[in-house]
C-alpha cells in the first residue's frame, strides 16, 4: 500500500511539472496586462503583473480544459475513477469508500454560482464531497445534509494521510523553484520584448 502511495506522489510531481510547463508555454505578457490597472498595487510593489500572474495560475488550475489541473492532481489518489458530469469532476474509491468529487483549486475560487450548481447536482449522489487543492485550513463546511466541503489541509489528510498537505507543499515548492526564473522574466518583460 505504501509503495502505491509513493508512486502516486511521483505521478503528482509529474502533473505539477506538466501544469507549470503548459502554463508558461501558454501565458504571455498580454495575458498579464489584460486586466485594468491597479495603481495601488503597481505603486506599492512596482509591478501589478505579480497579482495577475497569481490569478492566472489559480484560474488555470481550475480549468476543466487543462489536462494537468486541480482535479487531475487529486484524482490520482483515488481508485476506480470515472468522470462525472460537471460541476462534479469524478467518482472514485478511497480506502474502500466511494465518493463523488468536486475539486476546487482554492477556497476563493469556489464562487456563489458554482457553489449553487454543485449543491443542486449533489442531491443525486450518495456521497458527494468538495475537495480543495491548496489554501488555508477551515472547518469542514456542510453545504447540504450530504455535501461536505473540506479545506486543503483536510483534503490532503483524507487522501494521503497525516502530513499529506505538507508533502504536497514540498513537491510544489520543489517543482516551482525550477520555473521561478521564467516567471520573473515574464513579469519583468516589456510587450515589445516578447
Amino acid at each position: 500500500m505504501n509503495n502505491g502511495k509513493t508512486d502516486k506522489w511521483e505521478l503528482l510531481k509529474r502533473l505539477i511539472e506538466c501544469f507549470y510547463e503548459h502554463f508558461f508555454n501558454d501565458v504571455t505578457v498580454e495575458d498579464l496586462d489584460e486586466k485594468a490597472s491597479n495603481i495601488f498595487l503597481k505603486y506599492l510593489i512596482g509591478n501589478e503583473r505579480l497579482s495577475r500572474l497569481g490569478s492566472l495560475l489559480v484560474t488555470r488550475l481550475g480549468d476543466s480544459k487543462e489536462q494537468c489541473n486541480a482535479p487531475a492532481m487529486i484524482r490520482i489518489f483515488f481508485d476506480n475513477v470515472h468522470n462525472l458530469q460537471p460541476p462534479f469532476d469524478f467518482e472514485g474509491i478511497l480506502y474502500g469508500k466511494s465518493y463523488q468529487v468536486k475539486v476546487v483549486a482554492g477556497e476563493n475560487t469556489f464562487n456563489a454560482s458554482s457553489r449553487r450548481d454543485t449543491i443542486d447536482a449533489s442531491r443525486s449522489y450518495n456521497n458527494p464531497i468538495i475537495l480543495t487543492l491548496q489554501g488555508r485550513y477551515f472547518k469542514p463546511k456542510h453545504l447540504t445534509e450530504k455535501l461536505v466541503w473540506l479545506s486543503a489541509p483536510s483534503t490532503w489528510k483524507l487522501i494521503a494521510g497525516q502530513g499529506g498537505y505538507k508533502r504536497f507543499q514540498d513537491i510544489v515548492y520543489q517543482v516551482a523553484s525550477s520555473y521561478r526564473e521564467r516567471a520573473w522574466q515574464l513579469i519583468k518583460s516589456r510587450k515589445n520584448d516578447v
